[in-house]
């Protein structure tokens, strides 16, 4: 019967359920429930959508952040003390980035770095909440840290551009989805609204505030057909783009020249 409760992330589920010392699992309503509406339990954090539509096959788009992605090597005591763990390393949909993000990129810069002094300063800080010593660390060593994170975000945001062209060529044929990649859809939705939470954080910390404006029209061509995409321009000169022809069904793309467009209606080759 437990199978059959549905997921909320409200903060108020109806049913709580436990397992006994034999295994028999129980439920309980933890308040007064009228009649005929939904028993609802939580199955896990809504923060960690990627855990939920992977274990549970469904997008909770009710949270309010998202674990950043960020993956390292070699972890130990200390990162995990400093807040390494999928719940707590998170982006805001707001763009904001949590104290533990900052903290274990710092961490990880004065590792790398040898910085053996600087890095023991900043576990010490962190053990006795002293604050103003572990802001002024992260003032001292923010363009390094700062640089970090927009490289972690670009270099995620391409892999998921790149993943969001594909589906979307295999997206166009509704029988072919329907038939062999049913849960195409949820996966799409899925890396949107984690691109989105992406772009945010970006919008917030890239060192150039204009980079979402500077956008251009490509005009993709194979042998036998043309069709125009939008790219965007990023702070490092590279362009994500949206439309054109899109790949081939062995992942390869279908355009073998690109022409750029401006304003003034000019064209030449990339």
């Amino acid at each position: 019967m437990g199978d059959y409760f549905d997921h909320t992330s409200n903060g108020s589920p109806e049913v709580v359920g436990w397992y006994d010392e034999f295994g028999n699992y129980y439920a309980y309503s933890q308040y007064d429930i009228p009649a005929g509406s939904q028993l609802r339990m939580t199955y896990g954090n809504e923060m960690r959508p990627s855990f939920l539509m992977a274990r549970y096959g469904f997008l909770d788009e009710s949270g309010q952040a998202t674990h950043c992605k960020l993956l390292f090597n070699g972890n130990n005591s200390d990162l995990l003390e400093l807040g390494y763990a999928e719940e707590r390393m998170l982006f805001w949909n707001t763009g904001e980035v949590s104290e533990e993000v900052w903290d274990v990129l710092l961490y990880q810069y004065l590792d790398e770095t040898g910085n053996t002094a600087d890095k023991q300063a900043l576990m010490n800080a962190h053990r006795s909440n002293d604050y103003d010593t572990k802001n002024a660390l992260h003032a001292t060593y923010y363009p390094y840290t700062s640089n970090a994170l927009m490289e972690h975000i670009d270099s995620f945001l391409e892999d998921l551009n790149s993943l969001i062209r594909k589906s979307e060529t295999i997206g166009n044929n509704e029988i072919y989805v329907k038939n062999e990649h049913p849960r195409l859809p949820l996966i799409m939705r899925h890396n949107n609204y984690i691109k989105n939470a992406f772009q945010m954080v970006k919008s917030m910390y890239s060192p150039d505030a204009n980079w979402r404006d500077a956008t251009l029209r490509v005009l993709e061509c194979s042998i036998d057909e043309c069709a125009e995409a939008q790219c965007v321009l990023d702070e490092e000169g590279n362009y994500d783009c949206e439309g054109g022809l899109g790949y081939n069904e062995d992942g390869s793309e279908k355009a073998t020249s690109r022409t750029v467009i401006d304003d003034q209606g000019n064209q030449y080759q990339l």
